[in-house]
This record gives C-alpha cells, structure tokens and sequence, in this order.
C-alpha cells in the first residue's frame, strides 16, 4: 500500500502501490471519490492516520507536522508527486 494525497481535500489515503504508481506516471489528479476502498472514499471522511504519523512512517521531521503533511512531504522531496510510500 501506498499514500496518495487527494486533490481536494488534501488527505491522505491508501490505495495499492499500483495504482499510486500509475498516478505518478501519469501525473493525473486523484481525489477521494476515486478511492475503491469505499470507508475512505469521501473528502468528508477523516483520514486514517494523522499528519503526524504520516510524517513519522516517512521520516520527515517538520515543527508543524500537524497543520500540514503535504507541505513538509513536499520540501523533503521536490521532485516527487504528492503519492507517498507508506507502510502497510
């Protein structure tokens, strides 16, 4: 499993490693309602882990984890599209 960041809510969800890498190739939006696994297929469900958790499964050391992972994901690692990888 892999994090994705939806292009509408800015919450991350996991979707297969697969599907984020196609995501990536295509450097395509990808916003909740295309998630498959329906318990998190809304924006206005919460997300699975909080931003600080996130930031911790990836390493990243940000003062303000909390308010915003995509940013601190993003200034660690430029040149990447916003799907991550996370454990699973």
């Amino acid at each position: 499993m892999r994090g994705v960041l939806c292009d509408d809510c800015d919450k991350w969800r996991r979707i297969p490693a697969t599907l984020a890498d196609q995501i990536d190739e295509k450097n395509c939006k990808w916003t909740c309602k295309d998630n498959n696994d329906k318990d998190f297929a809304d924006c206005s469900i919460p997300q699975e882990k909080s931003n600080a958790e996130i930031n911790e499964e990836l390493e990243i050391s940000d003062g303000s984890c909390e308010d915003d992972a995509r940013g601190a994901f993003l200034k660690s690692n430029p040149n990447q599209s916003t799907a991550s990888q996370q454990s699973s």
